[in-house]
């Protein structure tokens, strides 16, 4: 069985760097993008398991790179991890499409259990919906944080 290719979108090397190489001790490819003009770039000449994206990026910034991918119709898995923590830039995230948000500081495990969270779900079919203060797929439930809930109730 192949290895999980992820497509991380990172401006700032010494934080790919990190998430690269904890990505890697686990199992996955990465491929690293550095601005939103190559993600694009190597969205659309490869097939990615995952999409980790900043917002703040030079040139296109991580929400037109998760809009244009949407708007392509693409159905991989993205997760945000920024700084940008304000409950707008949580519910603009979620809306344009992101099926996660995770903002920075963060812990390693957030992301590795984030991530095998995604790979699991891979197979499942269906939208993510917000339903008795849980976040739900078809056949599965996964508990959210109170910010994420906060945000997504105010969504639906």
């Amino acid at each position: 069985m192949s290895a999980k290719r992820i497509l991380l979108v990172q401006d700032e090397k010494h934080i790919a760097e990190g998430i690269i190489l904890n990505l890697e001790q686990e199992g996955y490819e990465i491929v690293w993008a550095s601005d939103g003009n190559q993600a694009l770039e190597y969205y659309s000449h490869g097939k990615y398991d995952l999409i980790i994206l900043d917002i703040m990026l030079p040139g296109i910034d991580g929400l037109e790179v998760c809009r244009r991918i949407r708007n392509k119709l693409g159905t991989e898995p993205i997760m945000f991890l920024t700084a940008r923590d304000s409950l707008d830039d949580k519910k603009d995230g979620l809306t344009i499409g992101a099926d996660d948000y995770i903002t920075k500081p963060y812990e390693p495990e957030d992301i590795l259990s984030t991530v095998r969270r995604s790979s699991a779900n891979r197979s499942s079919t269906g939208s993510w919906i917000f339903s008795g203060g849980r976040l739900k797929r078809p056949g599965d439930s996964i508990r959210s944080s109170a910010r994420i809930k906060k945000c997504l109730k105010f969504l639906s």
